[in-house]
C-alpha cells in the first residue's frame, strides 16, 4: 500500500484495526446482561492493545531455532492467540460467569477458551492488514 516499509505505520494500522474490533466487540457486549462499563471498556482497551502487540512483532520474521521464515499467517496468530490464552487464564471465572449469562441454554460457545480462537483469528486478520499496509521483517525498522 506505501512504498516504504515502517514500524510505526504497522503498529498503527494494527491499532485502528483492534480499536474496530473493539468497538463491535463492546457493541456485542451491551446485550449481555452481567456486563459493566468496566467489562466494555476492558474488552476495548484489550483489542486495540492486541493490535499495538501483533503490529509490533511484524519486526520478527525469522526463527533462527528452527532456520525458516516466520510469515504474517503464522505469527498473528500465535501471539495473538498466546495473549488471548494468558487472558483466558488470568481472568476465567469472570469471563465463564459472563458467558454463561448470555448462552444459557447453548452450552456450545459456554466456554471461555473461545476467545483463544477469537483472538488467533484476530491475529491472522491483523497481521495481514498491517504486512499489506506497512510491510514486515528488518525493513520496518531501518532508518535509510
Amino acid at each position: 500500500m506505501f512504498k516504504k516499509p515502517s514500524l510505526m505505520l504497522r503498529i498503527t494500522v494494527a491499532k485502528i484495526f483492534g480499536l474496530v474490533v473493539g468497538i463491535g466487540w463492546a457493541i456485542m457486549l451491551t446485550a449481555m446482561p452481567q456486563a459493566g462499563i468496566f467489562d466494555l471498556l476492558g474488552y476495548l482497551l484489550w483489542w486495540v492493545t492486541l493490535g499495538a502487540m501483533v503490529g509490533a512483532f511484524g519486526v520478527i520474521d525469522w526463527l533462527p531455532v528452527l532456520n525458516r521464515r516466520f510469515t504474517w499467517w503464522l505469527r498473528g496468530p500465535w501471539i495473538a492467540g498466546w495473549l488471548g490464552l494468558v487472558a483466558v487464564m488470568l481472568a476465567y471465572g469472570d469471563m465463564a460467569a459472563l458467558l454463561q449469562s448470555y448462552f444459557q441454554g447453548f452450552h456450545l460457545f459456554n466456554s471461555p477458551w473461545w476467545f483463544v480462537a477469537a483472538c488467533a483469528l484476530f491475529g491472522l486478520v491483523c497481521d495481514l492488514i498491517a504486512t499489506i499496509a506497512a510491510g514486515d521483517g528488518k525493513e520496518t525498522v531501518q532508518m535509510l
